[in-house]
């Protein structure tokens, strides 16, 4: 709970260093995204089930500080349902299965370009904190999770990426971006704002 509150006001006083600094600058950039990649599928065996419930969304706010770079936030949710047939719970008959929420925020750097009107080239770095926290409907499983202090696990990361705004109207456009999340491949969509 220590590490929650560090990161909700870390992340507080960014957003206000970000509205203070960046009072009289003209752009201003708010995204929704969702990750297209899902690193566990592929990757387990065929008794494991591996299912998105929410899928890996950001909620991400840029201010221009200097006018080829901003300073922004992202915020971001996900949530998997991972079952395993055959492993009874302690609960019911059902099987085993795990849920998983993972919350994340960070700080992030932007270089941006203005290639034409309509396309905005960029790269970003971000710096931020994310925390993953497993239930289960098996009993001594979550027991175990909790004497060994797995079931909420949290820590830093660094992500680096590149991609491009494509605005379709003066305010409104599209996204996509590709890069590395502590050194996993990432690939993201969405919308953008500006304002």
């Amino acid at each position: 709970m220590k590490t929650l509150n560090v990161l909700m006001i870390t992340m507080l006083v960014a957003i206000a260093l970000q509205n203070g600094l960046a009072q009289n600058t003209q752009r201003r950039v708010s995204k929704l995204g969702v990750y297209l990649i899902d690193p566990g599928k592929g990757q387990l065996p065929s008794t494991v089930s591996f299912k998105n419930t929410i899928p890996p969304v950001t909620l991400e706010s840029e201010r221009e500080l200097l006018p080829v770079f901003s300073l922004g936030t992202e915020f971001g949710i996900a949530r998997w349902d991972v079952g395993v047939s055959g492993v009874p719970s302690s609960r019911s008959s059902e099987d085993f299965k795990n849920t998983l929420w993972s919350f994340w925020g960070g700080l992030k750097g932007v270089a941006h370009f203005k290639v034409a009107n309509i396309v905005e080239p960029y790269v970003q770095m971000t710096i931020g904190y994310g925390k993953v926290m497993v239930t289960s409907n098996n009993d001594d499983y979550n027991n175990a999770l909790s004497r060994n202090g797995l079931n909420n696990v949290g820590g830093t990361y660094k992500a680096f990426a590149a991609g491009a705004n494509i605005y379709i109207s003066d305010n409104f456009g599209i996204y996509g971006e590709a890069g590395l999340k502590e050194s996993k491949g990432l690939f993201k969509v969405g919308v953008v704002f500006k304002r």
